[in-house]
């Protein structure tokens, strides 16, 4: 069943009312070069308004909710996965062609909410992801203070969380969208016990691929 994301009609009726419009308008004036405008205007309207719709899509998903698993946030490519001196830090890029929701990776409950204004910079330059507009959310889990960072690029004006202060959350539960958002970060400070199992270049999907699970006794740790 095709769904989209909460909040989203906002963004697409509009398009789609002014493509009715501009259709309306076709059929009664006059002269065949206008014609011709206005339903070229009217088919622009449509195309992009079912373009947002599809872009704004929210597939159904269920996580299995393994207390030993982290999941990704975002869905997109790895571009970054480290652990180092006990801190995880993994960052994904979206594409246009990717869901552009963020989920929780696991179980916890919201110990803060920040916003920080910044620059639209794509984020593939070097300095994007650390100077642009992004909102970060921080949760109290079993793991440790967890962050998840909704990073703006170019395209990226809107950057919505759908959490409130001392919320709790199940793994895979919406949490927020990037509208055309371009970079979703994903930080735990002095995690232990963990062990990535992405690598950079890898295809995430929010709330079902799996980042990191915990550690056995023998595992060999992470360089």
């Amino acid at each position: 069943m095709f769904m989209l994301a909460p909040r989203s009609l906002r963004h697409i009726l509009p398009f789609l009312i002014i493509g009715v419009i501009l259709t309306i308008v076709t059929v009664i004036i006059e002269g065949t070069e206008l014609k011709i405008l206005f339903a070229l205007m009217a088919l622009c309207s449509f195309i992009w308004g079912f373009f947002l719709a599809w872009f704004f899509r929210d597939p159904a998903r269920e996580c299995l909710e393994n207390e030993d698993e982290i999941y990704s946030p975002a869905d997109g490519t790895i571009l970054k996965a480290e652990i180092i001196e006990k801190r995880l830090f993994v960052a994904i890029r979206m594409s246009p062609f990717n869901v552009h929701l963020n989920r929780a990776p696991v179980e916890g409950e919201v110990i803060n909410l920040e916003e920080i204004e910044g620059r639209h910079l794509p984020v593939y330059f070097s300095k994007g992801p650390e100077t642009n507009y992004r909102k970060i959310s921080s949760f109290n889990t079993q793991w440790g203070k967890l962050k998840v960072v909704q990073i703006a690029g170019i395209f990226a004006r809107n950057i919505e969380q759908w959490v409130e202060i001392g919320q709790k959350v199940t793994a895979g539960q919406k949490i927020g969208m990037i509208r055309f958002g371009s970079q979703t970060n994903l930080i735990v400070e002095e995690i232990n016990n963990a062990k990535l199992i992405v690598k950079p270049g890898d295809k995430v999907n929010a709330g079902i691929s799996v980042i990191a699970v915990r550690r056995e006794v023998g595992d060999e740790k992470d360089e």
